[in-house]
């Protein structure tokens, strides 16, 4: 097949797969993040592997049964799904964001937090 000029050959950004977040602190949040809250250096679930890498916590977030994600608090590993949450957490709640810049990684729980209804306004 004929070769494109150099001119005309497509160049594509370098950019970020949307499925991998950036792993620094100046990370945007997006809406799946912001739903989670992190407790470092935990390990309280275990069962089978549920989700791998930064996708665990969307897989959680569209998963009824998912109240937790148990992972390595630079979201790159396995992960494992809680169905309730655990109780004595230490070492939290932080962000998302937060847990990323801990050093060095260690398994951790990334809570989903549910909606809290309104409350009335007072009288």
């Amino acid at each position: 097949p004929p070769s494109m000029p150099p001119s005309q050959t497509p160049s594509l950004p370098p950019s970020v797969p949307p499925s991998e977040p950036p792993l620094t602190g100046g990370a945007e949040a997006d809406a799946t993040t912001t739903s989670f809250l992190g407790y470092f250096d935990n390990f309280k679930c275990v069962g089978e592997q549920y989700c791998g890498g930064a996708d665990c916590l969307a897989t959680c977030t569209t998963d009824p049964t998912c109240a937790a994600v148990q992972q390595h608090s630079n979201r790159k590993h396995q992960g494992y799904k809680c169905s309730t949450v655990p109780n004595d957490l230490k070492n939290g709640p932080m962000t998302v964001q937060e847990m990323l810049l801990k050093s060095p990684s260690k398994w951790s729980l990334f809570v989903k937090q549910q909606d809290q209804p309104s409350l009335p306004p007072s009288s």
